[in-house]
């Protein structure tokens, strides 16, 4: 079929076809469940052994605290709900989230490196004899997912947003 490029354009009256087609509602956007998947690392991370503890190289056990398993286990919990509620929540809001999300997910990204760039780097400690003691911990699998989640439920709520 020949297309006349020379012909005039249509009337006013006629139909346009230059407006952009509405979604299918079978098309979903991916963005909120990599928020929710990264909630979803985040709270798992929690669960697994989170870092290695060394005093002084003599020794290394795997230990964290019960409460702060329990608040990162919370704040996965937060970030997979907010990534739930951009997902299947009202349109209204989901500019709102998207934010809270890139905040939630910013922070923590921020707060988990920073704890695993602290302990890499060691603390020195008053040991049981008064002698100073360096205490240093490696990340385990527990913190890196954790830290992995906020960075992909950032990047998306990023996309998100913008």
């Amino acid at each position: 079929m020949a297309t006349d490029f020379h012909s005039a354009p249509p009337s006013s009256g006629a139909p346009r076809n230059d407006a952009p087609a509405p979604a299918s509602p079978g098309r979903s956007d991916p963005l909120p469940f990599w928020v929710l998947g990264g909630g979803a690392a985040i709270f798992l991370g929690s669960l697994l052994p989170f870092v290695s503890v060394s005093v002084d190289g003599l020794f290394s056990i795997n230990v964290m605290s019960p409460g702060a398993r329990v608040l990162s286990a919370l704040f996965g919990l937060v970030v997979a709900g907010l990534g739930a509620v951009m997902k299947f929540g009202p349109p209204a809001g989901r500019r709102g989230l998207s934010i809270a999300a890139l905040g939630c997910g910013a922070a923590g990204a921020l707060g988990y490196s920073g704890f695993i760039l602290l302990g890499l780097h060691g603390i020195n400690v008053g040991g049981s004899l008064g002698l100073p003691a360096e205490v240093t911990y490696s990340p385990s699998i527990g913190v890196l997912l954790a830290l992995a989640g906020c960075t992909a439920a950032a990047v998306a709520a990023l996309n998100a947003v913008l």
